[in-house]
């Protein structure tokens, strides 16, 4: 299964501490990455916060979104995602830290390197109202509840989300395990 460490864990491991000039540019190029990166997500949060502050209602809005967005998740991951698949995705937006394999269910605790980057650069970010989108509790960020909101659709009950209720907390999410059969 693919891991959670960071990218550039992994690449001290691989070049065993020499090859500097190689490291440094990759390094460059990570940080490059994580800033294009990081750039569409404020930008997100930065529509999200515009539609509920303009008065429209944020879960028909992300259902909005959701349908007219042309490259859904369910491309992705499938309804059925599998532990890989989620790993990949989460590796994909330079999430890191644990997972846990249990018998019926696999938990990646992370540290979300979209949402939970988002809120710890910018504290005061707007946050979900009490009941302004079914199934995500108030205090997460907007941003947070789009994610919420698209796993829900997307993984039919067989994932979800827990997301952080701090910046000093992590976003946890669990992946039923299921036979090769049921895929």
């Amino acid at each position: 299964m693919p891991h959670l460490r960071p990218l550039s864990m992994q690449i001290e491991q691989r070049l065993h501490g020499e090859h500097s000039e190689v490291k440094r540019l990759i390094s460059e190029a990570e940080q490059q990455w994580k800033a294009l990166h990081d750039r569409p997500i404020s930008i997100i949060s930065a529509c999200l916060d515009e539609a509920v502050e303009r008065g429209i209602d944020l879960e028909t809005f992300l259902g909005g979104v959701h349908r007219r967005s042309s490259v859904g998740v369910e491309r992705l991951v499938t309804t059925q995602p599998t532990p890989e698949s989620v790993a990949s995705l989460l590796r994909s937006h330079h999430s890191t830290r644990d997972v846990r394999v249990g018998e019926s269910t696999i938990i990646f605790e992370h540290d979300c390197g979209s949402g939970l980057v988002h809120w710890r650069n910018n504290p005061d970010v707007a946050k979900v109202r009490h009941r302004e989108v079914a199934g995500v509790v108030a205090g997460v960020l907007r941003y947070c509840a789009r994610c919420i909101h698209t796993i829900t659709a997307v993984g039919q009950g067989s994932w979800r989300v827990t997301p952080p209720r701090s910046t000093a907390e992590r976003c946890t999410w669990e992946v039923d395990v299921q036979s090769p059969d049921d895929r």
